[in-house]
Parts: C-alpha cells; sequence; structure tokens
C-alpha cells in the first residue's frame, strides 16, 4: 500500500521534487529557471526549445553566439549568466 509522504516542489517550477527541503533551497540558487541565474530559458532573445530537447545555440540578440560564450554552456546547452540576457518581461 503507498505511504503518503510531505514533498517540496522547486519554485521555479522546473519539475524538480525532494523530500528535504534543504536540497531544495541549494537547487533553487541554479535552477535554469531562476531568472538571478540569467540563463537562456528566461531570457527573450532565447533560442532554445528546452521542452522539446531541441538545443540551437541560436540567440536572437546576436545570431549565433560569440565564442567567447562557448565556456558558458552547461551539460543543457544553455548559457549562465550571460551578458546578453534580458528579461522576458
Amino acid at each position: 500500500m503507498p505511504v503518503e509522504i510531505k514533498a517540496y516542489a522547486c519554485e521555479y517550477r522546473c519539475g524538480r521534487i525532494r523530500v528535504k527541503p534543504e536540497s531544495l533551497t541549494k537547487h533553487e540558487k541554479t535552477c535554469f529557471l531562476n531568472p538571478a541565474r540569467r540563463a537562456c530559458v528566461t531570457c527573450k532573445h532565447e533560442g532554445h526549445d528546452f521542452a522539446e530537447g531541441h538545443k540551437s545555440r541560436e540567440c536572437s540578440a546576436s545570431g549565433e553566439l560569440p565564442d567567447k560564450l562557448e565556456e558558458r554552456f552547461d551539460k543543457y546547452d544553455i548559457v549562465w549568466d550571460c551578458p546578453l540576457w534580458e528579461s522576458e518581461e
């Protein structure tokens, strides 16, 4: 028989769920949906379709991203702390 538990979900609604709130607090600081991270996913110039798994490296702010940003790509092909980032709002 299933056992009911209390769990915590990421504030930015990325889908991450944990039993311990400390684990999620640590995650939220680096979550790709956290606007403070200035990542492609929250940028108005975003050239990725993350939900579909598409990784394009296109950016409407500058076309192809400059080579100097290549080292900022993570394992999901998302740039963090991008100098070209602008809020979607």
